[in-house]
């Protein structure tokens, strides 16, 4: 989402008032989080690029990683 339609994220953002927007798609790499937290979003979800990956503990490291930039 962060990188195939960013400008959805604030628009989502303004559509949720005070709760906090969360993207969950499209989210597998640290910079995906990185995005979606400068454009609004509170945090990101990540499913499928932790499960399928062959290493699911250095995924899951490497992107919480984007949550520190």
């Amino acid at each position: 989402m962060a990188t195939a339609k960013p400008d959805v994220i604030p628009k989502a953002v303004e559509a949720s008032g005070p709760i906090p927007l969360l993207v969950g798609a499209g989210i597998s790499q640290p910079s995906d989080i990185e995005v979606s937290m400068k454009l609004g979003a509170a945090g990101g979800l990540a499913a499928s690029a932790i499960v399928t990956a062959d290493n699911p503990t250095k995924v899951l490291d490497d992107l919480l990683s984007g949550f520190n930039s």
